[in-house]
């Protein structure tokens, strides 16, 4: 028991202290709560990576070998933290609560409290339940430390051609293991290889998404009641609950890293702080060690983060010369473009070769009955996608008030259009024609697309005076 209290706190101590260090020491509830959600995050990354170094021949007692180096790192964020940064993070109040304000919040938490309760419930009660999850990404980890070593993973071609005993093999040999090494973890702190508790973080990261995206959103400038408001939009939406009630796929800790790693990219965009960046980008790059199509909206991320940093004028200059080497490269037989963790892409007309993935033919696949029920008469999104539109109709104009926003919109519209020339233009038209794959792609960017409309509407209703909060007020980031 004290080895899987150990296996809980400890990874969480030395993310929270990480992330103080490089955004600051809170002061008040609702800063604590996203340095708990980016803590609980960047721990549970360390432990993982740790695992795989120094486990990698032990994997039944990992606590063993990475409990130490955790200790350190908890310790020494921890001490530099509280004792060498001088004033702590303090966060400005915009207006006062009313009593109506007041209990709707409470009513809205105390809901968001209930469906916590259910969803640790529903993950306790049950192995490891989707498919996909026990065929494909509990087979590694699982092999590993029943084994109590960890055994390459390669190619069937490989497999069949090599005879080592000590290679194995999957349809999913080359699926990222980070999630794995995470699940050996918890195994390694419970003495076997107990599915409930290994799937138990698919809880925790949906609260500490939660907790960040009320956080940051207070941060950014809305109310109490508004950025609770857009955190319960998010945390009632049924199919993240459903991919944490049937845990054990990689889409909802890749849905919650990009979110998370938006709403920090646009406290950074208010602060300029170069250190900060670092440590953005640094968990930007955890997104392919998550999934393989972590690395699309890393690219995404990436190209939009060098826009950001560019003026007006050199934006466009960089958006009209990505577009003429583009056309040119198409022109002359095609060209590679780098995508993290997938390697080189070869685009040419008529085709995408992605490494991993295989050849996409481009042509025209008619699914857009498919597409429109997945998102507007399947139960996945209540009134998600019919209000999405409507928001951004009525307040369009907050894109040309805040750059900040209108950076957001194109790094969503840029996700966008991956996604629809995936499934408009290539086989993987399929996913959306037996709706799987396709709810869980659009899954990934879903908390970034909460966090724009609620930004589009943090104005929305006040006096005049008070439509340019950004610059009137400078609420101080974590």
């Amino acid at each position: 028991m004290i080895e899987l209290w150990i296996a809980w706190l400890l990874p969480s101590l030395a993310g929270m202290g990480l992330w103080q260090l490089v955004f600051g020491r809170p002061r008040g509830a609702e800063l604590w709560a996203g340095v708990i959600g980016y803590g609980y995050l960047i721990g549970l990354i360390f432990a993982a990576a740790f695992s795989a170094v120094f486990a990698y021949a032990d994997t039944q007692h990992v606590l063993r070998h990475v409990g130490p180096p955790l200790v350190l790192l908890a310790a020494i964020s921890w001490t530099w933290s509280w004792r060498f940064q001088k004033k702590p993070v303090l966060l400005q109040t915009l207006e006062p609560q009313q009593t109506w304000q007041r209990i709707v919040f409470f009513l809205l938490l105390a809901i968001l409290l209930l469906r916590a309760v259910v969803l640790i419930d529903e993950v306790w009660l049950r192995p490891t339940f989707p498919w996909d999850a026990w065929s494909a990404w509990a087979v590694k980890p699982k092999s590993w430390y029943l084994l109590g070593h960890a055994e390459p993973y390669v190619s069937i071609p490989q497999w069949l051609a090599s005879g080592e005993s000590a290679e194995r093999t999957t349809a999913i040999w080359q699926y990222p293991s980070l999630l794995g090494w995470m699940q050996i973890w918890f195994a390694s702190a419970a003495g076997e290889w107990n599915e409930p508790m290994v799937n138990l973080p698919w809880a925790g990261i949906w609260i500490a998404l939660l907790l960040v995206t009320y956080s940051q959103l207070r941060v950014l400038g809305m109310t109490r009641l508004r950025a609770m408001l857009a955190t319960y939009a998010l945390g009632s939406l049924p199919l993240l609950n459903a991919h944490v009630a049937l845990a054990g796929y990689a889409d909802l800790w890749l849905a919650a890293v990009f979110g998370m790693v938006v709403l920090a990219w646009l406290v950074w965009l208010q602060q300029r702080r170069p250190m900060q960046l670092i440590a953005i980008i640094a968990l930007a790059l955890c997104l392919p060690a998550i999934k393989l199509e972590g690395g699309v909206w890393l690219a995404c991320f990436l190209a939009i983060v060098f826009l950001g940093v560019l003026l007006a004028r050199a934006r466009w200059w960089s958006v009209g010369g990505t577009i003429a080497i583009v056309v040119i490269g198409l022109a002359i037989g095609g060209f590679d473009v780098p995508l993290p963790g997938l390697g080189l892409a070869r685009i040419s007309w008529g085709s995408i070769d992605i490494p991993g993935k295989g050849l996409l033919l481009l042509q025209w696949h008619s699914v857009g009955r498919e597409m429109f029920a997945t998102l507007y008469s399947l139960p996945n999104w209540h009134l998600l996608w019919f209000l999405a539109p409507l928001i951004v109709v009525l307040r369009w104009r907050e894109f040309l008030r805040n750059d900040n926003v209108l950076l957001l919109g194109a790094m969503l519209l840029l996700c966008m259009l991956f996604l629809f020339v995936l499934f408009f233009f290539t086989e993987a038209s399929r996913w959306a024609e037996d709706f799987t794959s396709a709810n869980r792609l659009i899954m990934h960017i879903t908390p970034a697309v909460i966090t724009l409309l609620a930004l589009l509407l943090r104005d929305a209703g006040r006096a005049e005076t008070q439509n340019n909060s950004t610059t009137t007020h400078e609420p101080v980031p974590i």
